[in-house]
């Protein structure tokens, strides 16, 4: 009598067989016939019927244990066993990559619930699981061989013209409330939309885009972004998507992977990168590089949030805050300080550290943002948010007053001797008033703080000197 473990041995060795003989494709009759294989998510893989009656998706593979194994899921639209409102889920079942009994089981699920011969469920598994341990092990990677001179092949199209291209990750880095992520959601509506918003980042088409936030919340993304829509008289035509993460990466990378491929997402915004890195202790590669893997399994265009913090701060920073392995694995980094600030208006610098070797390195960048209201209305919303071009002040940046002393250490230098008002520190220092009050509300918690007298007083230094208080955005 033949069991299923015979069938299973014997639809391997059949496999193995054919495709060892090439290029293959199944003849009609063949329960792979017409079949597709695709990818459902992150390292994970699918088997979808030509009707589209049903579809497996294989995920978690896990190859390096001694005793691989997978989780199936399984999912047929329609389907009277099937759950409508989970996007026609059937059942999960743990499947073993080498035959037993999650194998035996998941295989007699399928007859039962799907009907069909087991015979015909088992090979389509064992061509599953080979599929996807062939693509897991080559995915994003590339694997070729070659005895004469390489043929070089046009790159990625660009993204946002000369600046980034698909497929490619670049790194936005800077001090705490910088601006970097209003600059990050103005190149968002400029990619779903297709026009120009950040001065001279012109997107190449409309983009579909994800942010992964595991800072602010969606509330404040949405408060710029509305605005800054407002201003440039556009709509998020290509689709928008946020997902409120709390997790590391590593620890959502299945879920995300599945939403990505579900919603054709093209551009992923990451907020922050160090948030989103799993803690290794003293090991402070090993994040940066699991990151950066899940990113390219992903198989999207990537913009990072990253911070600087410490003595890394004054004069501009000139590469990310942590491992150098962050600069080593982007292909692009751009710097971002504040070279003037007054209410409604602040001039940011953008510097491209570390360019692409694909796309030409871009000179130094002024670009003023400037918000309407110069405060936020009463319900916390601007009424538009807009970029417009500006230059570049050469003695440097990050001082309001484009002094070759932050404006922030001047009013800490003064604070340092006495108690003053806002008037008091503005004549003192010869700024203006509204600068000066700007500075101060800025730095508000991390370097200052008011009175009840009004006046202000500097916080003390262990607060400030290690700059561990700005590591914000």
């Amino acid at each position: 009598m033949t069991t299923l473990q015979d069938e299973l041995q014997t639809t391997k060795t059949q496999l193995a067989a054919e495709m060892a003989n090439g290029q293959w494709t199944p003849a009609p009759g063949d329960p792979l016939f017409e079949c597709e294989f695709v990818k459902t998510g992150f390292r994970s893989w699918g088997l979808e019927a030509p009707d589209k009656s049903w579809r497996l998706s294989l995920s978690r593979l896990d190859f390096g244990d001694s005793n691989p194994s997978a989780l199936l899921s399984v999912f047929a639209p329609n389907h009277a066993n099937a759950f409508g409102d989970l996007n026609w889920f059937v059942f999960s079942h743990a499947v073993g990559i080498n035959g037993g009994t999650n194998y035996n089981q998941c295989v007699a699920r399928l007859n039962e619930t799907l009907g069909g011969a087991k015979l015909d469920w088992a090979r389509r598994i064992v061509y599953l699981v080979e599929r996807a341990r062939g693509a897991n092990a080559g995915s994003n990677n590339g694997t070729f061989s070659i005895m004469k001179r390489p043929v070089v092949e046009a790159p990625a199209p660009y993204v946002f013209e000369e600046r980034m291209r698909e497929g490619r990750t670049i790194s936005i880095f800077g001090p705490g409330s910088a601006g970097k992520t209003t600059l990050v959601d103005g190149l968002i509506a400029s990619a779903c939309s297709g026009h120009e918003v950040i001065p001279g980042w012109v997107p190449s088409r409309q983009y579909r885009t994800l942010i992964l936030d595991w800072d602010e919340g969606m509330e404040e993304e949405t408060i710029r972004l509305a605005a800054i829509c407002e201003a440039n008289q556009i709509d998020l035509t290509a689709g928008y998507h946020y997902k409120r993460q709390t997790r590391p990466l590593h620890d959502v990378a299945d879920e995300i992977g599945a939403y990505i491929v579900a919603n054709q997402i093209e551009i992923v915004i990451v907020s922050p990168m160090g948030r989103a890195s799993r803690n290794f202790g003293e090991n402070i590669t090993a994040p940066v590089d699991e990151v950066h893997e899940i990113l390219r399994s992903f198989g999207t265009t990537n913009i990072l949030i990253d911070h600087v913090t410490g003595d890394n701060i004054k004069g501009g920073a000139n590469r990310e805050f942590g491992s150098v392995r962050k600069r080593d694995n982007v292909r692009g980094s751009y710097a971002v300080d504040v070279q003037s600030e007054e209410p409604g208006t602040r001039v940011l610098v953008m510097r491209n550290t570390k360019s692409d070797a694909l796309t030409p390195r871009q000179p130094d960048q002024a670009i003023r943002i400037e918000f309407d209201p110069p405060w936020p209305n009463d319900d916390g919303t601007y009424n538009t948010i807009s970029f417009h071009a500006d230059q570049v002040v050469e003695r440097g940046f990050g001082s309001p007053d484009s002094s070759a002393t932050p404006m922030r250490e001047v009013l800490r230098a003064l604070l340092l001797a006495d108690h003053l008002t806002i008037e008091e520190l503005a004549e003192r220092s010869g700024s203006r008033v509204p600068s000066v009050k700007a500075c101060l509300y800025r730095y508000r918690g991390q370097w200052f703080e008011r009175l009840p007298s009004s006046k202000w007083e500097v916080l003390p230094i262990s607060s400030t000197a290690t700059g561990s208080a700005t590591n914000t955005s």
